[in-house]
């Protein structure tokens, strides 16, 4: 039996100013060093009304974010869903990725009704 080989892929890397929006610390810090890892440079907001308030803040600055990740949901304070309602407001070409942990209970449905 021949051994089994695998071609490395190629990391893409890239520059510019990504907003990380999650509620929980761990995965804001995981995703912060995984986004500065590979060139961006970050800035972490621990529920959706502290993200919308540092987008303002960067927009007005001419600093803006290139590109925003959102956590849909934030159990009692402002999730994904409503701050991107109001970061298209205030940019409606504003590059946005909403997700949400899967878990059994999840209703993939409703998913798909989310318009971001």
């Amino acid at each position: 039996m021949s051994p089994v080989t695998q071609t490395a892929t190629a990391v893409r890397t890239g520059t510019g100013r990504i907003l990380v929006m999650d509620d929980e610390e761990a995965i804001r810090r995981l995703l912060g060093l995984m986004m500065q890892q590979l060139g961006y440079e970050v800035q972490c907001a621990s529920d959706g009304a502290e993200a919308v308030e540092l987008f303002k803040r960067a927009t007005v600055s001419g600093h803006g974010f290139d590109g925003v990740l959102l956590d849909l949901t934030v159990p009692g304070r402002m999730g994904g869903k409503e701050a991107a309602a109001e970061l298209r407001r205030i940019d409606p070409s504003a590059k946005l990725i909403v997700s949400r942990r899967l878990c059994r209970r999840t209703n993939l449905g409703r998913i798909s009704e989310i318009r971001v």
